[in-house]
């Protein structure tokens, strides 16, 4: 699988790309929302792990366009976050993301969220 990170901690950044790449999935990076779009707009992962706190557009603004050059999203959106606080929900609500990782993460929780969607996700989910 094809595992695009978006993350502006070079130390998470590392250690994701690091892990899905032991778990044998190809791993790309981002550190910002606007160098993420860039990407995606001439190729697409089969799963992004988005950074809600991004220093140049928050991730919902990131899904928020994701959406807008999309219908339905060509794969789904893990929302890493250090802060748990409904107000993620309520920025993400026009583009719900397939589930949210709460930072720190112990790295089975993302292994777990992978095999869920190689097992579960479908494009017209």
């Amino acid at each position: 699988m094809h595992i695009h990170i978006v993350d502006d901690d070079p130390v998470i950044r590392t250690l994701i790309t690091d892990y899905v790449r032991y778990l044998g999935h190809h791993a790309t990076t981002s550190e910002t929302g606007e160098q993420a779009l860039i990407l995606l707009k001439n190729s697409t992962p089969d799963i992004l792990l988005l950074d809600f706190q991004l220093p140049d557009i928050t991730g919902a603004e990131v899904m928020t366009v994701l959406n807008e050059w999309y219908d339905p999203l060509p794969f789904p959106i893990v929302l890493l976050s250090a802060n748990e606080s409904d107000d993620i929900i309520s920025k993400s609500e026009k583009v719900e993301p397939y589930t949210f990782l709460h930072k720190p993460f112990d790295m089975s929780a993302l292994n777990g969220i992978i095999e869920d969607i190689q097992k579960n996700w479908s494009k017209d989910s």
